[in-house]
């Protein structure tokens, strides 16, 4: 068990002396975020996600379907990713 609290400290520790130089970048980027509606970090994601499914379908119908038994519309990875990004926007837009 000595090992354990020993790793744990040291972990700790590192954390500790890893954060003091880096808490002005933390403070800067905090207090420009605090000063923005919440709409801002909302259509942000928002448009993330329209990015990746965007990007899911650009994705070649030969690279999804590799391997697959049948290519048919439900193995469409691409349809599903759409839909589940759809989904994710609908969430961080109206939540």
């Amino acid at each position: 068990m000595a090992f354990w609290h020993l790793l744990r400290d040291a972990i700790v520790d590192f954390c500790e002396q890893l954060g003091r130089p880096l808490a002005p970048v933390g403070e800067a980027i905090k207090e420009t975020l605090v000063g923005l509606p919440l709409i801002v970090p909302r259509v942000g994601l928002a448009l993330l996600f329209l990015a990746l499914a965007i990007w899911a379908l650009t994705l070649s119908k030969q690279y999804i379907m590799e391997g697959a038994k049948r290519a048919t519309l439900w193995n469409d990875l691409r349809l599903w990713a759409v839909v589940s990004m759809v989904i994710q926007i609908a969430l961080y837009l109206t939540l």
